[in-house]
């Protein structure tokens, strides 16, 4: 409901998760006889690798206190690739050439500092995930096709849902001639980052060890007297 898939049957969703379990990490979809032979009686004896394409995976940002408005399961970027657009009922968010730098180069993204019209679309897109659109410029054949990214879209910040490797990758992609600058300035930044965090750490642990011990109840009472 939350995705609004269509053109999809949701009875070939299946989860490698053990039979009763609650909590499903990942979905995964396959064709019709695949689905069937995974549903057998005796498909416990079974060892099946690949048995699907992994469509939704679950989110813990979102798991605390989901609210009916939202989705506790994000896209992955396969499913983004294989389902977008056609295939999905709600509206891809498009991103300008800077907002799509700006995700891709950092972990998160404040919504205050992306674009006006990225700003817009957020306004009414529900806490969850949500699938991000770039169009590039015209190629020299004069054909157009648009990038779709697997995102999430938070209380204040919004990211794109891809590891380090994978954004490096797509920063080639969306602009190869100034690809290696993005890079090398995406990866100065984490790394004065994490000397950030790692000094906070530091200092407050060294805080920690100069504070005086707690006054106990003993350390009140007189010496006892010869």
């Amino acid at each position: 409901k939350y995705y609004d898939f269509k053109s999809v049957n949701y009875d070939q969703f299946h989860s490698r998760s053990p039979i009763g379990a609650t909590k499903l990490r990942n979905l995964l979809y396959c064709t019709k006889p695949v689905h069937d032979l995974i549903r057998a009686w005796d498909a416990q004896r079974l060892r099946l690798m690949f048995a699907g394409v992994k469509l939704l995976s679950r989110h813990d940002a979102n798991t605390q206190n989901p609210s009916p408005d939202n989705c506790i399961y994000r896209l992955t970027q396969d499913a983004v690739r294989l389902l977008a657009p056609a295939h999905l009922g709600r509206t891809p968010l498009p991103l300008t050439f800077d907002d799509t730098i700006m995700l891709l180069t950092n972990e998160s993204v404040l919504l205050a500092d992306l674009s006006a019209q990225v700003q817009r679309s957020l306004v009414d897109h529900p806490h969850g995930g949500c699938v991000f659109m770039f169009t590039p410029s015209p190629t020299s054949c004069g054909t157009v096709c648009p990038m779709y990214f697997s995102g999430w879209r938070g209380k204040s910040s919004a990211i794109i849902l891809a590891n380090k490797k994978e954004k490096e990758s797509l920063v080639w992609r969306v602009d190869p001639e100034n690809a290696l600058a993005h890079v090398q300035n995406a990866r100065d930044n984490h790394e004065e980052l994490r000397r950030t965090i790692a000094a906070k750490r530091k200092a407050a642990a060294n805080a920690a060890a100069e504070a005086p011990a707690p006054a106990t109840e003993e350390d009140g009472m007189p010496a006892e007297q010869d």
